[in-house]
């Protein structure tokens, strides 16, 4: 199902995912119609997805915290507090970013071929990628990650946070 690829064809493919995130002027109203959705195996990609997410923006947090204590050295600690305390709000732009942008997916989520759409079919915006990924991070933090479990109990492989944004994540048809 899954090959092994040589690890300059992955760094290639990241680097093609993040530049066409950044740089695309697709429309970003593109509807599917929702009885076409697919969503074999979006469990699975979902877990892998947020695994690979995560190493990124755990490269992204140590490359800002390195550029904010610099700062916090060039101007004798007064920027230092400030710009670290925005660390935390890393992975709320990350993901806020790549949701809302034009192909409405994480770098992982578009490395396994999967993408958020709203419950009829549109992409979403920045706003509700934001309430997303917001949901997300407190739905989860308060269960535990139990609240993920909700998938295994419906067809649609909705998670909690999925259903109160009305979003879905299915197979990209592309």
């Amino acid at each position: 199902m899954y090959s092994i690829t040589p690890l300059s064809s992955i760094f290639g493919e990241l680097l093609h995912i993040i530049l066409d995130a950044s740089l695309s002027t697709t429309d970003n109203a593109r509807r599917i119609e929702p009885s076409t959705f697919n969503y074999e195996g979006t469990v699975f990609k979902r877990v892998v997805a947020f695994g690979l997410d995560l190493i990124i923006i755990g490269i992204i947090f140590v490359l800002f915290a390195i550029a904010a204590s610099i700062i916090g050295v060039l101007s004798f600690g007064l920027l230092a507090g400030p710009l670290l305390a925005m660390l935390p709000l890393v992975p709320l732009a990350y993901h806020t970013w790549f949701l809302g942008g034009s192909r409405s997916a994480t770098i992982g989520m578009q490395f396994m071929g999967i993408e958020l759409r709203t419950w009829d079919g549109l992409r979403p915006g920045y706003l509700q990628g934001a309430i997303q990924t917001i949901v997300f991070y407190v739905s989860c933090t308060v269960t535990s990650w139990l609240i993920l479990v909700a998938v295994f109990f419906n067809d649609r492989k909705r998670t909690l946070h999925d259903m109160v944004c009305g979003t879905q994540v299915i197979n990209s048809p592309e």
